[in-house]
């Protein structure tokens, strides 16, 4: 099985607590430094470098939330910024390295040897973007095959052609500006999204914004927030459409995965 068909996999894996079905996937944000500025993107419209990463506390906190929950799905070190940049990236890795972790990145520092360095230390899929163009498919395989990785654990992504995931980040770039005011979202009912400072965000389109958040990790845990009052309103929301803040002026299709999540929360609602 590809990584691609894996992937989507991913979003299907469906463990239930007493409260309800757990999140699938935990997106975590390493790093707020990026060395590209794609048009597609907020940090080709001004949005800000920072140097800043996750801390070790973070770190320690996730993995302590994740263990009390026996977690399952999927760990996905991407963000909104790019991962290799972050200089607590491998302390991330080791800490994560009994769960299912995959990292995605532009590709743009992925030597082979840092393939490997990963890899010994616990991830176990890579997803690299690719905005530069075909020749970068045989530039990228040849690296991830010198390391030794399966063919299956690595997924190179056409993405300077595949623009139809693309979408305005919640409102932050100004292409991709369609609404979708009466369309349902499906993101909260399978998503978490970590970033660097603990706070879980509203989601992983609104990173951008700085100011919507649902809680923070150091004040409670991965647990409480998912089935906590705010994010438990806002799912139902989003079942109805998106005229609220900060969804009303959001072009994502968010309907493309977590289908059966949303009929296990109103399963168990009824």
């Amino acid at each position: 099985m590809n990584l691609e068909t894996q992937y989507k996999k991913f979003y299907k894996i469906i463990q239930t607590l007493p409260e309800g079905p757990l999140f699938s996937k935990l997106e975590i944000n390493p790093t707020e430094l990026c060395n590209r500025r794609c048009s597609f993107c907020p940090r080709g419209q001004g949005y800000p470098n920072k140097n800043e990463h996750i801390s070790l506390e973070v770190i320690d906190k996730i993995y302590k939330d994740l263990k009390e929950l026996n977690y399952k799905g999927l760990i996905e070190i991407c963000g909104s910024g790019e991962p290799l940049l972050s200089k607590n990236l491998l302390p991330l890795v080791k800490k994560l390295s009994k769960f299912n972790l995959l990292i995605t990145s532009n590709g743009d520092r992925l030597t082979t040897d840092k393939i490997l360095e990963l890899n010994n230390n616990g991830v176990n899929y890579f997803i690299v973007s690719m905005y530069d163009g075909e020749e970068q498919i045989s530039e990228f395989k040849e690296k991830f095959l010198k390391a030794k990785i399966d063919e299956n654990r690595f997924w190179l992504r056409k993405s300077w052609y595949e623009h139809t995931h693309f979408n305005n980040r919640a409102g932050s770039v100004e292409e991709f500006q369609k609404k979708l005011a009466t369309q349902p979202c499906n993101i909260l009912h399978y998503q978490l999204d970590v970033t660097i400072n603990g706070n879980v965000e509203f989601c992983c389109h609104t990173a951008w914004k700085n100011n919507y958040y649902h809680g923070n990790i150091l004040s409670s845990s991965l647990k409480e927030i998912w089935y906590g009052k705010k994010m438990q309103s806002y799912r139902k929301l989003l079942e109805k459409g998106r005229k609220h803040t900060p969804c009303k002026s959001c072009s994502v299709g968010g309907t493309r995965y977590g289908q059966e999540f949303v009929e296990k929360w109103n399963e168990l609602s009824n």
